[in-house]
């Protein structure tokens, strides 16, 4: 009987044992960190269990970062510490969004998000949100540090090129998503990338919307892009405005623009050619309809007002 007992007793904690959690896939525990995420001190409480529910949970906690004002400060500051947990956390950053705020440390929170971005090699998500006059401070230490890439004829480096290469790694490479909220110089971020969705928050004028197009015509932006979203301003012309989208972003498959009250938005599987949006008598001619306060565009009909 007590060898019976002994064994029994031995069972049941064979049986606990191999229930444990840390017997999940790891897919599963992602997902149960997931569902956590949603309330901080929930997902806390789930690191500190044991370390490697810790490892799986900092992959969850760490993929999005928000950094706005103070806390957002001492984030970007512990990240540039340079110390193993900080280089393993860049590591795991998946998608940040910078909200700008007018105020004494704005050039301190410049600095900072353009010396720590370069460190988020696996970054996907950018969303830059920042006033009109900081986003000049904002993209000036950007281009300090090699975030921004601009063309550039060899005549004007070709002592450069006889000595060292004059060209730097890109940086973020698996950057696909950006959202730009503040002023039309945040855009030299996005130049020569090869985004799929864009969102450009702010509104444009003439000038911009044509430096804009020129700028993603025959570039990597141009040539990969897929989803597009911009504003125009009231004087600007849709009719107008639309061949030249779908001559500079050839592989648009969604575009939504709005312009005051009016929305325009695109989807298909395609967008018309040059040639369907000039030509009164091609087959593709699009037809504008007004559902609601959005006006939709169907390249599979003709046009009629």
């Amino acid at each position: 009987m007590a060898n019976t007992t002994c064994s029994g007793t031995s069972s049941k904690a064979d049986i606990r044992t191999s229930a444990c959690i840390l017997s999940l896939a790891n897919e599963t525990l992602y997902l149960i960190a997931d569902i956590l995420a949603r309330e901080p001190i929930d997902l806390t409480s789930f690191m500190l269990s044991c370390k490697p529910l810790a490892a799986i949970a900092e992959n969850v906690r760490y993929s999005g970062l928000m950094i706005s004002g103070v806390p957002g400060r001492r984030l970007m500051s512990t990240l540039l510490s340079g110390t193993t947990a900080a280089t393993r956390y860049c590591i795991t950053v998946k998608r940040v969004w910078f909200r700008g705020s007018g105020g004494c440390d704005m050039h301190l929170m410049s600095s900072l998000l353009a010396e720590m971005l370069p460190r988020l090699g696996g970054l996907t998500a950018l969303w830059l949100e920042a006033s009109p006059l900081d986003a000049i401070q904002l993209m000036e230490r950007m281009r300090k540090n090699g975030m921004i890439r601009e063309r550039i004829h060899p005549a004007f480096f070709i002592r450069d090129v006889a000595s060292s290469g004059p060209c730097t790694p890109l940086k973020n490479p698996c950057l696909k998503f950006v959202r730009l909220s503040g002023d039309p110089v945040m855009a030299g971020i996005i130049a020569h990338r090869r985004l799929e969705e864009l969102d450009m928050s702010h509104l444009m004028d003439h000038d911009e919307f044509a430096h804009f197009i020129s700028n993603a015509e025959h570039s990597n932006l141009g040539d990969a892009l897929k989803s597009l979203t911009i504003k125009l301003g009231r004087i600007i012309k849709i009719e107008l405005a639309l061949p030249l989208i779908a001559t500079a972003f050839p592989e648009l498959v969604s575009l939504t623009i709005e312009q005051t009250q009016l929305s325009v938005k695109v989807q298909s599987n395609e967008l018309p050619s040059r040639r369907a949006l000039t030509d009164r008598n091609h087959p593709a001619r699009t037809r504008w309809t007004i559902l609601q306060p959005r006006l939709q565009f169907s390249p599979s009909s003709k046009i009629s007002y």
